[in-house]
């Protein structure tokens, strides 16, 4: 495989101020647009912007049918917001809210996709296909899935593709093929993101990024081509360019060659990308700390450090009671692991001390805690990573 290089600009001081502009200073955990306005789901709720005049109007429980402030995923189409909070499916048409329950079963929704009149719903129960009326469910039990947990979705060539714990699915309504690390070049089962581009399929992992043309695999990492990093948890693709959302930073690709962006030298605060959307020349970014307009058309290249540490998914996620969380150090250094609750406040401290260079794991006990999404972050040194945690009882 051709490898695809970095190209570097020594200034970060080239960047135009206008380029970059922030617009919330939130936890974004998915976004979406019309010709008008920009949708951001938050951990403080619904904020509707004016991409004409800037102005925002926030919904929250307080002043809305929200039953929650902790809004996890959305859809826009057809004039409707869809839009999922802990166990809950709503729409807003703008004046009325709507919750929409299968058979008021408890559900946690990874993911939402507005496709032809149709909703399908990634979910710890399977996937949901819910045409306003009528729910019909596809799970391991009667559509061959090897898992009921559906992470992520995307449409490409009329077939869903669906990442989850244990591979990637294709699904055509009837049939299903599974893509996993023993029968195809996957180098791990579990898939973050998944997103077509109207030719190739871009498959995001814990252990890099995939380029499927339907028939041939090629894999991206950090050590063969310019990924911030291999942990890779969003994709957006518009004119020509692959936007990577990762653990540690903003990727670019043009398809020769890449770029990188995090808080160091960009308006993005926090390196972890949680949502992106290519809307025509502007690129909408969100993180775990702000939302960002880029108008990207004669954007600087510039790359940035390596990072030194590594903080993985915990597992499971969701998650009652225990999880486990794994990380690793390149080097000797003083290591702080933290968990916060959404409000930044620190519910426990897993540990504070000097520790060699390799690999750790250690658990997170969360009886004691309400339901909702809290924050781990590891610091050593300067640098810092961060992943979301989500507590369902």
């Amino acid at each position: 495989m051709k490898w695809r290089i970095c190209i570097l600009v020594l200034l970060a001081g080239l960047l135009h101020a206008d380029q970059w502009i922030e617009y919330l200073e939130a936890s974004i955990m998915d976004l979406d647009y019309d010709d008008h306005y920009v949708y951001v789901a938050t951990e403080k709720g619904l904020y509707i912007i004016n991409k004409k005049t800037n102005e925002q109007y926030l919904y929250t429980s307080s002043n809305s049918e929200l039953p929650s402030n902790l809004i996890y995923n959305l859809s826009f189409a057809d004039s409707i917001i869809w839009l999922s909070t802990i166990e809950h499916l709503l729409s807003f048409d703008g004046e009325n809210w709507t919750i929409h329950n299968p058979g008021n079963i408890n559900w946690f929704i990874y993911d939402l996709l507005y496709d032809n009149g149709v909703l399908w719903i990634g979910s710890d129960h399977g996937l949901v296909k819910y045409n306003g009326e009528n729910w019909e469910i596809f799970n391991s039990d009667n559509s061959g899935f090897p898992t009921n947990k559906m992470w992520n979705l995307t449409n490409a060539d009329s077939a869903l593709w669906i990442g989850t714990y244990e591979g990637l699915i294709k699904f055509d309504g009837i049939n299903c093929e599974v893509f996993n690390s023993e029968n195809s070049t996957l180098p791990v089962n579990p898939i973050r993101a998944v997103h077509y581009d109207g030719q190739i399929l871009w498959v995001g992992t814990d252990y890099g990024l995939l380029k499927y043309d339907g028939t041939n695999w090629e894999h991206y990492l950090v050590s063969n081509s310019g990924l911030p990093d291999n942990r890779i948890i969003t994709l957006e693709y518009g004119n020509g360019i692959l936007w990577v959302g990762t653990f540690y930073g903003l990727g670019r690709y043009d398809g020769a060659n890449w770029s990188c962006y995090d808080y160091r030298n960009s308006a993005i605060a926090h390196e972890l990308i949680t949502s992106l959307a290519v809307d025509r020349d502007i690129l909408w970014i969100g993180s775990m700390e702000n939302l960002v307009r880029l108008n990207y058309k004669e954007l600087n290249i510039i790359n940035v450090t390596p990072v030194s540490i590594c903080l993985y998914n915990n597992y499971p996620n969701p998650f009652n009671s225990v999880t486990y969380i794994n990380y690793t150090l390149n080097q000797t250094g003083h290591v702080k692991l933290t968990v916060t609750d959404i409000s930044g406040r620190i519910v426990d401290i897993l540990i504070d001390k000097q520790q060699n260079g390799g690999k750790y794991t250690l658990s997170f006990e969360g009886s004691g805690l309400v339901s909702g999404m809290y924050v781990c972050r590891l610091e050593s040194g300067n640098i810092q990573q961060s992943q979301k945690m989500i507590l369902l009882k």
